[in-house]
């Protein structure tokens, strides 16, 4: 399983459903972003051509790679959409959110808020 580096704040939770996905049969997991493509993916056993066959960063990769693991005869399971970081926009929602959550929330990105801070995005 691999998180994209443009999510820092999956929620713990999130990726347990994923590998509970994964456990439960899903040959495939995938958490869908707003931009068309994933910021999580899973894989029970290798699946190269998910990879090398559809183009990346595109508007439609996440629909394409569930097409093509279809295809392939994997079964795709999908997790609730989630926010990556792409454009400064998605930067700024991520301050918010993070300025929303409580400090002893388990889940909060403790090094992105430090990064946030240094940038004074966030207080």
């Amino acid at each position: 399983m691999a998180v994209g580096a443009d999510a820092p704040a999956v929620p713990a939770r999130r990726l347990a459903q994923a590998h509970a996905a994964l456990g439960g049969g899903a040959d495939v997991v995938l958490g869908p972003d707003g931009g068309g493509g994933y910021y999580l993916v899973g894989l029970r056993a290798p699946a190269p051509e998910l990879f090398l066959e559809v183009p990346m960063s595109t508007p439609t990769m996440g629909e394409e790679t569930v097409a093509l693991a279809r295809k392939l005869g994997l079964r795709v399971a999908r997790l609730a959409a989630g926010d990556d970081v792409d454009v400064a926009a998605d930067l700024e929602r991520l301050a918010a959110a993070l300025r929303a959550r409580p400090p002893g929330d388990p889940d909060l990105p403790r090094a992105t808020l430090a990064l946030l801070r240094r940038l004074g995005l966030v207080g």
